[in-house]
């Protein structure tokens, strides 16, 4: 049976058959598995108001407006941001776009950590009429706990004292940094049966696992078969264990691929 791995699934780590298992980075797919959209928070901008939109689990959107009756719109950002379930790299695709109208227009994009700047910003720079900017694959390292976020704003000195801002994000995702041991498949032999072989691995609860099996680690672990059966293996808490499992051969890999429960 061929188990095709969908892009929210997370693969966790292999193993040799009989040795203890090495750990793999886990990555996630998409505004999910601790950035749900509905888990953000938008601040307050002066003047206007933030909203954040879920377009897809790979896509969300981030807007501002700003509406002053006159004599221009002094500098002014929003933070969009997230507490960091766990530590690793968050990877992203961005466009950038608005109108801050025209006499003196400014607008500025950043990547915060802790209510932070960091590192260079994505975009700032004076404008007149509508402004585009985009990137890709940016990455931000960020720590279990962190606060990871957006700022997005800007100013102008017009007569039409208005701001739009619109921040898309696509193409999001998070490769966890492993923790040496902490994720680890431990494979054994079952003290009843010789001829076949325990699997234990760290797990967490409302989630499921798959065990895949292949011969050949040039083959693509999307392409990995579900091995004896194993498939939607229920989280015991925070550690898993299947018993007496059959070896097929002196020679295989295991992954365990974890997804959310049904």
């Amino acid at each position: 049976m061929i188990k095709r791995l969908t892009r929210n699934f997370r693969i966790l780590f292999y193993a040799f058959l009989g040795i203890q298992g090495l750990a793999v980075s886990a990555q996630t797919i998409g505004f999910t598995d601790g950035y749900e959209i509905e888990g953000w928070d938008a601040s307050e901008i002066a003047g206007g108001t933030t909203e954040i939109t879920g377009v897809s689990i790979l896509n969300a959107e981030f807007t501002y407006t700003v509406r002053l009756a006159g004599g221009g719109v002094t500098s002014r950002t929003a933070d969009y941001t997230v507490t960091v379930p766990n530590s690793g790299t968050i990877t992203f695709d961005w466009a950038y776009t608005g109108n801050h109208r025209f006499f003196q227009a400014f607008e500025e994009f950043h990547v915060i950590v802790n209510g932070e700047e960091v590192a260079t910003p994505l975009a700032e720079s004076s404008s007149s009429g509508n402004f585009n900017y985009s990137g890709f694959d940016q990455a931000v390292s960020v720590e279990a706990g962190d606060t990871f976020g957006f700022r997005i704003g800007g100013r102008n000195f017009d007569s039409n004292s208005e701001l739009d801002g619109l921040l898309s994000i696509s193409n999001f995702r998070v490769v966890e940094t492993a923790t040496p041991g902490g994720l680890g498949l431990i494979i054994s032999k079952n003290e009843v049966a010789p001829d076949t072989f325990d699997f234990q691995w760290s797990s967490r609860n409302g989630r499921v696992y798959d065990l895949l099996s292949s011969t050949d680690l040039s083959v693509p672990v999307e392409n990995w078969t579900v091995w004896e059966g194993q498939l939607d293996i229920l989280s015991d808490g925070e550690m898993t264990q299947i018993q007496a499992i059959a070896s097929g051969g002196p020679r295989r890999f295991f992954v365990v691929v974890e997804k959310p429960a049904p």
